[in-house]
């Protein structure tokens, strides 16, 4: 017995490791850590900053993927709502511009159709030349303007029956 040294073997199972926050910074952000570790001032001569189990750590990281995966998912759907939406957009202004350029035509074959020739030349100039040689007594013209009157009436009254008919 005390001859030969026996070599022992030791498993220590541990949930809880004690990482340094360089690691830490590693592990999350997985990115190389840039700043030189710091020694803790106990003494102990460990460098040790957070026990963190390295279960939870696959969790915090599991989580994060997980969230970033939804987060990813949901701009990719506002994308297509936005896309989508754009496009109701242009279609209901292109129906809009094809509804009112055709009321336009509509209220143009309505209302806008050609006068013609213009009505009582003859009977206007009389009236005009009246007004010019009367500017003081304006009343000697009552009876151009009364026949002006009379004709622009049974010009009005001939276009509304021809458009009756039409």
């Amino acid at each position: 017995m005390g001859a030969s040294d026996s070599k022992r073997t030791m498993v220590v199972d541990r949930d809880d490791i004690m990482v340094t926050q360089g690691v830490l910074k590693r592990l999350t952000s997985k990115e190389k850590a840039s700043e030189p570790e710091t020694k803790p001032e106990d003494g102990s001569g460990m460098e040790l900053d957070y026990a963190i189990p390295s279960r939870r750590i696959r969790q915090i990281e599991s989580a994060y993927e997980e969230k970033l995966k939804m987060m990813e998912e949901k701009e990719a759907q506002a994308k297509s709502r936005l896309q989508k939406y754009e496009e109701q957009s242009e279609q209901q202004l292109q129906t809009q511009k094809e509804e009112f350029s055709q009321a336009m035509d509509e209220v143009e074959n309505k209302f806008m159709r050609n006068t013609g020739s213009p009505v009582c030349q003859d009977i206007q100039q009389d009236v005009f030349h009246c007004y010019q040689n009367n500017p003081e007594q304006t009343l000697n013209c009552s009876s151009q303007v009364r026949a002006f009157t009379s004709c622009v009436d049974d010009a009005r009254k001939d276009a509304y029956d021809m458009s009756k008919k039409a």
